[in-house]
């Protein structure tokens, strides 16, 4: 709800969150909070039946990156190894 929230209040349609490959569980929970979020009507085309819409994608990384460096994490991102 938070990343919603923050979403709304800046315009912005679409948010990510960045996991690690090395945690395969922490993909499937936030992939099925995700889901819950849509079904509750948190996230899509008309959040909580308001004129504005947000959603979210999950994005799995391709591998490690180097912490804090903000370009290694978009290559990351994008699907290259981050360096």
């Amino acid at each position: 709800e938070g990343m919603t929230i923050a979403g709304i209040a800046t315009g912005a349609t679409k948010g990510f969150v960045y996991v690690r490959s090395e945690y395969p569980h922490a993909v499937a929970v936030m992939n099925k909070a995700v889901e819950v979020a849509r079904k509750a009507g948190v996230l899509g085309a008309s959040v909580l039946g308001s004129p504005y819409a947000f959603d979210m994608e999950i994005r799995v990384g391709a591998g490690a990156y180097v912490c804090g460096e903000e370009t290694a994490l978009l290559d990351s991102l994008e699907g290259k190894r981050g360096m």
